[in-house]
């Protein structure tokens, strides 16, 4: 199961931001903000690189993860992104993302540990370097 740990923690981190980045806001903002709709529509590029790229072994193993979920919501975003209802992408982050963090953070100490590189962020704050 090769670096599967590690995509499986970028998962997690990038889900957390989406989920962080719409706090207080409304599913309006999503529209109104482009700097907001490209990050989401980032993190969402990000989750599905990393799931098609989890081993099959560990797809096998954890088939209650949403695996294909994952990347059928970047090939919506990417595909039909001229046709993209702000509301997906909200129901998406706020009841989706939640429940696949969770099912997540459950896997991590299930899966054989990866390198040190397993343990960094993705996008360490500063000072976390």
């Amino acid at each position: 199961m090769p670096r599967d740990q590690w995509r499986v923690g970028h998962i997690i981190e990038v889900a957390r931001y989406a989920v962080e980045f719409l706090e207080g806001k409304t599913v309006e903002s999503i529209d109104e903000s482009i700097q907001l709709k490209f990050a989401l529509y980032k993190i969402f590029e990000i989750i599905e690189e990393a799931a098609v790229n989890i081993s099959q072994e560990t797809k096998d193993k954890y088939p209650n993860v949403s695996w294909k979920q994952m990347i059928g919501m970047r090939n919506i975003l990417v595909h039909n992104y001229f046709d993209i209802d702000a509301s997906t992408v909200w129901d998406t982050v706020k009841n989706d993302l939640p429940l696949l963090i969770a099912d997540l953070e459950q896997l991590m100490p299930l899966l054989p540990k990866d390198s040190d590189a397993s343990t960094k962020s993705l996008f360490p704050k500063r000072g976390d370097s």
